[in-house]
């Protein structure tokens, strides 16, 4: 099933969740329903997420915590800072790019 604000891609055969608009109280659980159901190994891509609050960033921590997960945020977007000030980016693998992400291991 689709769900608004997740297109998916595939990377050197590992899926790629692309989010999009903002991530909050109102969408972040049925997001990562559909980020979850995909397997381990996924890279999210954050690129084009304008705005990312604790309910969203609560989903990507339960996440990394039930598979392998890839987390990609440009800097100086809202979602990059977000994930900086919580500290994620030190148990979380966080990129610039998919590129990026893909040549992390």
């Amino acid at each position: 099933m689709a769900v608004e604000g997740v297109r998916w891609t595939l990377a050197n055969s590992r899926p790629v969740a692309h989010l999009s608009g903002e991530i909050d109280l109102t969408n972040a659980e049925a997001l990562f329903s559909a980020v979850k159901s995909n397997g381990d190994g996924v890279i999210v891509d954050l690129t084009d997420v304008v705005f990312l609050d604790s309910v969203g960033i609560g989903q990507i921590v339960a996440l990394a915590k039930r598979s392998s997960v890839r987390l990609v945020s440009p800097p100086g977007t809202q979602p990059r800072r977000v994930v900086r000030l919580t500290e994620i980016d030190g148990a979380i693998p966080t990129f610039d790019s998919i590129a990026a992400a893909l040549a992390g291991g």
